[in-house]
């Protein structure tokens, strides 16, 4: 099963931006694009992690998000 591009999308500017670059690399590789609407008033944002390491990525959730963070490692 081919694993489809992720955007998440706000409405904001910087968002609708990501979203049309992960349609153009949907459409270059083939795959499928999955749109997320996301919210900045949510009372949990719920991230996976891999790894036993938080990422950059990561980080950069936890620094910036005002809600509270719950990070659920992989089984693997």
């Amino acid at each position: 099963m081919m694993q489809p591009i992720v955007v998440g999308v706000d409405g904001a500017a910087h968002s609708r931006a990501a979203a049309v670059w992960a349609a153009g690399e949907a459409t270059l590789r083939g795959l499928p694009l999955h749109l997320v609407q996301v919210s900045s008033s949510a009372d949990l944002l719920v991230v996976g992690r891999s790894g036993t390491t938080l990422g950059p990525t990561l980080h950069a959730v936890l620094e910036h998000t005002a809600c509270p963070v719950a990070i659920v490692p992989s089984r693997s």
